[in-house]
């Protein structure tokens, strides 16, 4: 159940759970989904460790770049993986949601932790996104965010 500033996510994928883990922490697989409908993964890198950095940069189809980090905080494969998250600027610097056109001005750092678990030769993915740094109707916007990179790791991990 979801708490006040925080959303949940979840998403059963016709995958073995090795799979869909390694999803997560590839780089290279990655890139192929990790931006909403209608944006793209321009950038991506991953330092797959405790204090390790995950870098990225989505891009919207009108040419807008939105950087952001992840610093891992637990790793337990294949089941977990928990890191804290904020938007950056291109060269890793954090900066509040409003430096891409979002409402909240000041630097925020939220948590993701996402949970695999095996169901059946299938692999339910759940998401925790706490401490949301979206306001208002920008939640809805994330969660459908959440939504789209979902759907489009679905179609790749059938592909």
């Amino acid at each position: 159940m979801e708490k006040e500033n925080e959303i949940i996510v979840s998403r059963v994928f016709d995958a073995p759970i090795a799979m869909v883990y390694e999803a997560w922490s590839n780089a290279e697989f990655v890139k192929k989904w990790w931006a909403p409908k209608n944006c793209t993964t321009t950038y991506c890198s991953i330092d797959f460790r405790i204090g390790g950095i995950f870098r990225f940069c989505m891009t919207t189809a009108e040419g807008m770049d939105c950087w952001g980090r992840g610093i891992y905080k637990k790793i337990n494969p294949p089941h977990t993986i928990v890191y804290e998250d904020c938007f950056t600027d291109k060269d890793g610097t954090p900066v509040a949601p409003s430096y891409y056109g979002l409402q909240l001005t000041t630097i925020k750092s939220s948590t993701i932790e996402v949970q695999f678990e095996e169901v059946v030769e299938k692999t339910k993915v759940t998401i925790r996104y706490m401490d949301v740094a979206e306001v208002g109707a920008e939640i809805e916007m994330a969660k459908q965010g959440w939504n789209d990179m979902l759907e489009k790791l679905s179609v790749i991990l059938i592909n």
